[in-house]
């Protein structure tokens, strides 16, 4: 079996590399992500010219580059097909999975040597024209009890106003506090504090580390005091301890950021941000803040090279998937049905990722129901639905879930965990399901 992947290897290079097509592609992407920067300029800022590079740049020649090879390798057992070239695997002692996988090696090998090219030019662009693109940071999670305990801080500062003497109105108000806590702007009064938890980086942090801290808000401007300030934000150890502080004031228009040094926090697994309203008690007026987003904190880590060595890993798998899609397919159907039935599946896979909310199965349910369609027929249709939707949500979550081209382009670190896992399932055994797939049914193909 080895020889015989050895020998479907070789055959697939000497094919594959002769083609015009492989040659004009790779020129035409390595082409692009050289020249295309030079003429589509962001006002000359870093963080645009980063992101016009890493993000737009870098993933279009990819798309390009998954375009090309999903077609080729759509061609590579349907085009045999159609000429006659193809020995059935009920004749050879190849089995139909080997002769897969030996393609589906080969055009790999190919794709990530392009791939190669393509990063190596856009990294040497990035250098030697840019100066080497934003400094790499990791955004900071945070803790699991961050938003209830903020939510419970909330609570009681509500029933020391009074006016709540109902058990049951307590419990709907906590409940309601601790569902908008993140994503909905609630009020943080003058006199009063907001606290957010977070989790410190992996390994910890070192003496280089810089903690960046943004923060944002919704205010009433003006009125808020004699000196403007509508607020302090600090940065606190587990035992109090306060590592940096800084003023917010209402001139910032509801955004404000600060560094400070995290010599203090190497021993730490986590620490506290606190927002803290200092506007007069009378004359102030409520700073709204959301839990969820108000406060992002980051702090210098990585890499640019590092980075883009992460982000070349999920393109890779996401091209090995690309590759072992197309030829699984080119095994079942001849070349135009190929091609039709693989763009599909990409479609479905990549574009269509949809939530099924329950309130749109609810309205969807009564509008079926007022139509007096038939219900059962409606309602499988339904279920099927959202199980397709779930299983291709959960089998795409390892590629968009190491976000790589949007972390790429905003200077943020890739998490090394999230790209072993895309590799694993994306890259390995996504494909190896395809092809077993393909090999089951190119052997009864062959009877047809």
């Amino acid at each position: 079996m080895n020889r015989s992947v050895f020998s479907i290897i070789r055959m697939t290079f000497q094919t594959y590399l002769k083609t015009r097509f492989v040659f004009w592609l790779i020129v035409f992407i390595v082409g692009g992500c050289i020249f295309f920067p030079g003429i589509v300029t962001d006002g000359a800022s870093v963080r645009g010219m980063n992101r016009m590079l890493l993000c737009w740049t870098l993933g279009f020649s990819v798309f390009m580059l998954g375009v090309g090879m999903l077609w080729v390798s759509c061609t590579s057992f349907s085009s045999d097909f159609d000429d006659g070239r193809l020995a059935g695997a009920v004749l050879t002692p190849t089995g139909a999975f080997c002769q897969w996988f030996g393609r589906w090696l080969g055009l790999g090998v190919i794709a990530g040597s392009i791939l190669i090219v393509v990063y190596a030019a856009v990294y040497l662009n990035l250098k030697f024209r840019y100066g080497g693109g934003m400094p790499t940071e990791q955004l900071l999670t945070q803790t699991d009890d961050s938003a209830s305990a903020a939510a419970d801080d909330l609570f009681s500062e509500m029933l020391l106003k009074g006016g709540i003497s109902d058990d049951s109105a307590m419990e709907e108000l906590r409940a309601g506090i601790k569902n908008r806590i993140c994503g909905s702007y609630l009020p943080v009064n003058p006199g009063s504090a907001r606290v957010w938890k977070f989790n410190a980086p992996k390994g910890g942090f070192s003496v280089e580390n810089k903690l960046k801290v943004n923060f944002s808000y919704l205010a009433s401007y003006g009125g808020t005091g004699s000196s403007g300030d509508i607020g302090k934000c600090q940065v606190l150890l587990p035992d109090g301890t306060v590592v940096g502080t800084a003023v917010v004031d209402d001139k910032v228009g509801g955004m404000f950021s600060f560094e400070t040094d995290s010599g203090k926090m190497s021993e730490c697994r986590y620490f506290e941000v606190v927002f803290t309203n200092t506007q007069d008690l009378a004359e102030g007026s409520a700073v709204l803040v959301d839990h969820g987003a108000s406060v992002l904190v980051y702090v210098n880590k990585g890499t640019v090279a590092g980075n883009m060595l992460r982000s070349f890993l999920v393109s890779f798998s996401v091209l090995l998937l690309l590759v072992g899609m197309g030829l699984a397919v080119g095994m079942v159907f001849s070349f135009p049905v190929a091609v039709f039935s693989a763009a599909v599946l990409v479609c479905v896979v990549f574009v269509g990722r949809s939530e099924f909310l329950p309130d749109g199965e609810a309205v969807m349910t009564s509008h079926i129901a007022a139509a007096d369609e038939k219900p059962m027929l409606a309602e499988m249709s339904l279920k099927f639905s959202r199980t397709m939707s779930i299983v291709i949500r959960k089998a795409t979550d390892p590629i968009y879930s190491a976000g790589a081209f949007d972390k790429l382009g905003d200077g943020l670190l890739i998490d090394a965990g999230d790209v072993l896992w895309c590799f694993i399932t994306a890259g390995i055994v996504m494909p190896m399901i395809m092809g077993a797939a393909g090999a089951f049914f190119l052997k009864r193909r062959e009877f047809v």
